[in-house]
């Protein structure tokens, strides 16, 4: 009745599509640590359906195919938009800021499509390692900054810290260099540190929360 190819894998990437579109909508209302929250959800989301996809039996090829489009498209909205977003409505809005969201998600359009076009030349549409960094990484990057906005750190410096590491985080995805493509227990380490970060930013949230910071930044530029 409908297109599309239904298995585990792909319901996986899709909630974690609208996972991110949801921390879109939380950060528009200023809800910071739940937008955080659900952005964290696509993550991991985009963790685990590779490895359902590999374990799905019985695969097509054009079903194959179709799994690594919608995952690089879920992944543009996910790590690609959703970050900026977050960091548009945390205050960071000027007409630079929106230049450098704008090269952000460039580069991650970039990299996916890169990384599509290498793929299809596997037979199997698989690849041991990536060229440039993958785009999730926007998910540890976002995290980090967040957790010094929640610490209290100056809201001048944190302006400057996010314009800095969404440029550099940019100019990662589209480097020629080789990494590793991570095993499923360093994925998982990996998903561990970025867990611990967010605690850390749910915890200070009752002495110094995010809205704070976003208000003492808004009063410091008014």
């Amino acid at each position: 009745m409908f297109i599309g190819f239904i298995n585990i894998a792909n319901a996986i990437t899709l909630l974690g599509l609208s996972s991110s579109i949801t921390a879109i909508v939380f950060a528009g209302r200023h809800s910071y640590c739940l937008a955080l929250m659900f952005f964290l959800i696509a993550g991991l989301c985009d963790m685990v359906d590779g490895t359902a996809a590999r374990r799905t039996q019985k695969r097509t090829n054009r079903s194959r195919i179709y799994g690594v489009q919608l995952d690089s498209l879920c992944d543009m909205v996910s790590f690609g938009v959703a970050p900026c977003f977050i960091a548009y409505h945390l205050g960071y809005d000027t007409a630079f800021d929106v230049l450098i969201y704008i090269v952000f998600c460039v580069c991650a359009a970039t990299r996916l499509a890169y990384f599509n076009a290498v793929a299809m030349e596997k037979p199997d549409l698989s690849t041991r390692s990536f060229i440039g960094v993958p785009v999730p990484f926007s998910c540890f990057s976002t995290t980090v900054l967040m957790m010094f906005l929640s610490f209290g750190a100056a809201p001048a410096a944190m302006a400057w810290a996010f314009r800095i590491v969404y440029l550099l985080v940019a100019v990662a995805y589209i480097l020629r260099v080789r990494v590793p493509k991570p095993t499923l227990k360093v994925a998982m380490i990996f998903g561990a540190v970025i867990f611990l970060l967010f605690l850390f930013t749910i915890m200070r949230w009752n002495t110094y929360s995010i809205t704070t910071a976003v208000e003492n930044y808004i009063s410091l530029t008014a």
